[in-house]
């Protein structure tokens, strides 16, 4: 029995390695993440948490010896999943893809009854993973309106404009990071950690995690108010003004003594689980393991499966020779081998095969041109990235986004960006080409980009055209803008 459980340990240690090394890419977005002071900055504790639950639990590591077949099912679907993600770019799909097959795994390997005391450590690092960004946006709406109504109950005089506050010793703005999401996920983490391991019943756990949370969201409250008000009384100069992230995580740190006082004082006792239960629902497991199992030989396929097909496709379609060229247009002017800094303009394109800067001369007009070119698409190279920018965000304010239509049919579309700063004004023009497509969304390119893989056409690029209107005129301008576009389709059609 000893050796057939160790050969359970090695084994499970064994699939956990091949399934990190094969979706190391995907990992690795996850880890810069956890590297960071963001809101996943506690992503490696949780991962040594769910480590030694999952250690604690190394007794009840038994094989299945059902087939699963609806589990393989799910498993295949799950890596097919993944893979578009990865071959599109989706992060977010590509983390959660990868974890929801790795615990599909586990429950084809195990079976329910083993995996069913796998969920908590499971859902440890799923609460760790970089995939609730879309939780800020309400947190931030809900503490940027509390803080409001909290300052002006102190007195402190208070102009709210959005997301912005000004008093009297300075101006402060509520940025995404400052809606505590990292104290709401550890607070999630620590709250189910808390009730699992004092055996709380559901109902009793439900209760301590909301408790947990509304903790959490107070602690994040008093942070940007007691910010504000000090910031207010020293004129912007007091260090937590600067170094508010620390004296968040200071004030969160207090809220947690009274939060697990409270746990023990009033959610531990009768509350609890018995532990004699759960013991005897371990026993009825069955402990059969046969190393010739196909099971051995079916985990390590499925695992590697849509890794190894990546890899393999890897490069298909890709033409190294791939060059989008900017076009000579009949009664315009073309100036080649620009640079940006004559452009006054360096559009941002990382990891992009090819970049061609130039100028058009129109009726004495001038509109500068870009393009950046991608022979195939990887991770952090690729057309459509958080990166990438078509102008300086530091110096342009964006002022407004359209789509308009260059044809009388639905194919042929440009996006019309307006940006301002202090003392110009400037219009550019975009559109994406991605293996014969063409499409001013991002979300449609990610499809292109999937779609041109099958058909072994990788090549994308991107095509932008900037005017400058200060004194032209913005009506002009636009139609200057239009009427390039217009002229360049019939020629990106022929190349």
């Amino acid at each position: 029995m000893e050796s057939r459980l160790n050969f359970n340990h090695l084994f499970f240690g064994g699939i956990t390695l091949v399934w990190l090394l094969a979706y190391w890419p995907t990992h690795a977005t996850v880890l810069v993440e956890w590297q960071g002071n963001g809101p996943y900055s506690h992503g490696f504790l949780a991962l040594v948490i769910s480590a030694y639950l999952i250690w604690q639990k190394r007794h009840l590591l038994r094989w299945s010896t059902d087939i699963g077949v609806i589990e393989i099912g799910l498993i295949i679907g799950l890596g097919f999943s993944w893979w578009i993600s990865h071959i599109a770019g989706v992060q977010l799909l590509a983390q959660v893809g990868a974890i929801a097959l790795f615990s599909m795994l586990l429950l084809f390997i195990y079976g329910w009854p083993v995996c069913k005391q796998l969920i908590i450590p499971i859902v440890v690092v799923t609460f760790a993973l970089p995939i609730w960004d879309f939780v800020q946006y309400p947190l931030r709406d809900l503490s940027t309106e509390v803080s409001h109504h909290l300052l002006l109950w102190l007195n402190v005089p208070v102009l709210r404009e959005g997301y912005y506050f000004t008093v009297p010793g300075g101006r402060f703005f509520v940025e995404p990071a400052c809606a505590g999401l990292s104290f709401f996920l550890v607070a999630l983490t620590l709250s189910i950690l808390f009730a699992y391991v004092n055996h709380l019943n559901i109902k009793t756990s439900c209760y301590f995690v909301i408790f947990a949370l509304t903790l959490a969201l107070v602690s994040n409250w008093i942070r940007i108010v007691v910010i504000m008000v000090v910031g207010n009384y020293y004129q912007m100069e007091h260090p937590i003004v600067q170094d508010h992230l620390t004296f968040g995580w200071i004030v969160y740190a207090v809220m947690l003594v009274p939060l697990f006082w409270i746990g023990n004082r009033f959610f531990v006792g009768n509350h609890s689980q018995s532990n004699v239960q759960q013991s005897s629902q371990t026993e009825t497991l069955d402990p059969r393991f046969n190393a010739t199992n196909v099971k051995v030989v079916a985990a390590f396929a499925l695992v590697l499966l849509f890794p190894i097909t990546d890899l393999l496709l890897k490069d298909y379609g890709v033409d190294d020779q791939y060059s989008l060229q900017l076009p000579t247009l009949t009664h315009y002017t073309r100036i080649d081998d620009m640079t940006p800094q004559e452009l006054q303009w360096q559009p941002t394109f990382r990891g992009s095969a090819s970049e061609h800067y130039a100028k058009y001369s129109y009726q004495q007009q001038d509109i500068a041109a870009y393009v950046a070119n991608y022979t195939r698409q990887e991770q952090n190279k690729e057309l459509i990235y958080y990166f990438n920018s078509l102008y300086n965000k530091e110096a342009w304010r964006k002022v407004s986004e359209k789509k308009v239509a260059l044809g009388p049919d639905d194919k042929n579309y440009m996006s019309v960006i307006r940006l301002e700063d202090k003392n110009k004004k400037r219009m550019i023009g975009y559109w994406y080409l991605i293996g014969g497509k063409r499409t001013t969304s991002a979300k449609l390119a990610k499809l292109y980009e999937v779609r041109s893989l099958f058909l072994g056409n990788r090549g994308s690029s991107v095509v932008a055209l900037a005017v400058d209107y200060t004194e032209l005129g913005e009506q002009h301008a636009f139609n200057l803008l239009v009427e390039t576009a217009k002229n360049m389709q019939s020629h990106f059609s022929s190349q």
